[in-house]
Order: C-alpha cells, then structure tokens, then sequence
C-alpha cells in the first residue's frame, strides 16, 4: 500500500511530529512517502505536480493544510486515496467536526489501516475545492492575517487579538444571492457557506442540524444593522446561537451564487480564497474518503 505524509512543519504543533513520522516511515511494511510543506510549494502543487497517485494520504497539520490537501487530492488522480486528518494547527476546527482527537501521533497512525472509512461532502468554489468553510466579510481575513508566531502562542484566541484592532473598520457587502434558484439581494456584514458545526468558534449548529454528507451546505448570512440597537441584537443572537431575528439568512443548499459589483475577498477554511466578484459554489456530495 502507498502512504503519503503530508506535514506542516510551520502548523502550531508541528515542530513534534517529525521524529515520530520518521519513526513510524522507518519500520512500516507500506511504501511510504513523506512530503515536507513548503511556503511556495504545498500539497497542492506537489499532488498535482508529481502526478504520483496513492493508496492512502495523512494531512498533518492545521485546517489550511488539510484543505489544499484534499484540494490537491480533488484535482489530481488521487481523488479515491483515503485520507487520514492529523490536527496539528491552533484550531482544528475540521477535525472537531469530524470527532477526531488523538493523544499521540502513533494512535493517529493506526488508521492507515482502518476499515472504516466515512465519506463526506466537499465544497468546490469556482476552481478551488475547500473542506468545511467559504466565507466573505467583516472580520473574516483575520484567519490568514494573524501573524503564524501569534497563533502558535496563544492559539485561537489570537484571531480575536488581531480582529479586535479591525472593530471600526466595519464594510458593507451587497450581493446577489442564488440558492438553489431562490434569488435575493441585500447588505451583509458577512456570510457564511459552510459543512461543519461550528465556525470560528462563534456561529455554532445543533448537531441534529448538520449532515456532513447530506450533499447540502448550510448558507447563513448576517444582514448589514441600520442601528446600534440592531447591531446589538445581531450579536446576542450570535452569543445565544440563535438565528431566527430577521437580520440572519439561514438557508441550505447544493447550488450557491453570489454576484457583486465589486471584487470581494474570500476565505477558504481559515486561508485566503481570492477575489472575484462572481462565486460559484457546488457541493459535491460523498467525494472525500476519510479513515476514521
């Protein structure tokens, strides 16, 4: 069986793992593999690149590092190879929806050989696939841009370090909205596509709400408070995790369009998606193989 390591040495814990992917390489009865993140040259550009194909790929690192892994996997000839998730970054918000937590690097490894395998939904937006979150936004660049030594030293809690400095840089974002053919236009503050149950550690979901692989994602954007009092009242629902107030766009859907007259930043799983000021997003339904 072929094995490929995908490691982020720059992820927050990633400076531990190396001695013990080197360990369990050294007596393996696979044929393994180990790639060593770059700056300039990532799991994208090394699945596509080599145009090796493998059996099973282990992404070890943060949110970042597993989406362009399973972006690479997704346009290369890898997009049957079962992935196996190692969360190595400040978050991990991809691995707790997923219900992973290991206590060691050997115990993650073990699942090379598992049989069990859960297929989940993958989101593709225009030419870029992403694993749990696109977003656009208010705040929502403070994933990408918060410095890596901040976030290696205090974690998530640093994203709110840095966003706080953003509080009177507040935008307005107009869009055209298709989901699933229902079509609608207003002023947002942000907006959220997305297939986890909880994003940013902010906007959470029940979990009888969520279906990782239901092929639909859950839409929820948050209209622009023409009022103190209003903005106050988007907040506490935020707090309570309470969406009915009719400043909230709660939807799901297979087929996402947004139209701007601007170019607008994206965020794709904590890392910047680009700018355009038309987005396509599709899921697709049961792509991604994971060994859990």
């Amino acid at each position: 069986m072929k094995v490929l390591f995908i490691f982020n040495p720059y992820s927050g814990k990633g400076h531990n793992a190396k001695e013990s992917i080197k360990a369990y390489v050294s007596q393996s009865p696979h044929d393994c593999t180990l790639f060593e993140t770059q700056r300039a040259f990532g799991p994208l550009e090394f699945l596509v690149e080599t145009k090796q194909t493998f059996d099973v790929i282990v992404s070890i690192g943060g949110d970042g590092t597993i989406s362009k892994t399973v972006d690479g996997m997704m346009k290369s000839q890898n997009k049957d190879a079962k992935l196996v998730v190692v969360p190595m970054g400040s978050t991990n918000e991809y691995a707790q929806s997923l219900g992973i937590s290991f206590e060691s690097f050997e115990e993650s490894f073990k699942l090379i050989d598992s049989k069990e395998t859960f297929l989940i939904d993958v989101g593709k937006m225009n030419n870029k696939h992403f694993i749990y979150v696109a977003c656009f936004g208010n705040f929502t660049s403070v994933t990408y841009k918060t410095p890596q030594k901040l976030k290696n030293t205090f974690g998530h809690i640093a994203y709110w370090f840095y966003g706080a400095f953003k509080l009177r840089l507040l935008r307005n974002y107009e869009f055209i909205v298709s989901v699933d053919g229902y079509e609608f236009q207003d002023n947002y503050l942000f907006g959220l596509i997305s297939n986890a149950y909880q994003v940013a550690r902010v906007f959470r979901y029940p979990a009888t709400d969520i279906n990782l692989n239901d092929g639909e994602f859950e839409v929820l954007l948050v209209r622009r408070p023409k009022s103190a009092k209003r903005f106050l009242q988007v907040l506490y629902g935020m707090l309570m995790e309470d969406y009915d107030d009719d400043m909230f766009v709660k939807l799901k859907g297979k087929e996402i369009e947004l139209i701007s007259k601007k170019h607008r930043s994206w965020n794709l799983d904590g890392e910047f998606g680009g700018k355009s000021n038309y987005v396509k997003i599709s899921v697709l339904n049961k792509k991604l193989k994971v060994l859990l």
